[in-house]
């Protein structure tokens, strides 16, 4: 893996914004969604830059002159993404679904006399 392809990669602000929001949106839903802050991304960044073969597609990109290659889904896609992002993330309950509890019925009231 190329380090400074790995470096250049994990400094990246389209790169960064797009791990940020995959890892918001994996917690949709949780009971504890504010867990995943904007330090989330800060502090995982540099790992999930070191996916396997994600700096070599970075590299390849920038040396073909891809614009914005962390911007560009065709370099890295978002599925690649999410997969690096998964595991790092910390388990967190998924809120259940209540069962809607019916109003009671509605009894008319009768007219006073």
């Amino acid at each position: 893996m190329p380090y400074t392809a790995q470096a250049a990669l994990s400094v990246d602000p389209h790169f960064y914004n797009r791990v940020a929001a995959c890892a918001a949106q994996e917690v949709l839903g949780s009971t504890t969604p504010d867990v995943i802050g904007p330090d989330w991304a800060t502090a995982n960044v540099w790992r999930i830059a070191a996916t396997p073969g994600f700096a070599e597609a970075y590299e390849y990109a920038l040396n073909t002159n891809v614009v914005d290659p962390g911007k560009d889904p065709g370099v890295i896609t978002d599925a690649q993404i999410q997969a690096a992002v998964q595991p790092l993330l910390p388990r967190m309950p998924v809120a259940e679904e209540q069962e809607a509890v019916p109003p009671p019925p509605f009894t008319p009231e009768e007219p006073e006399s």
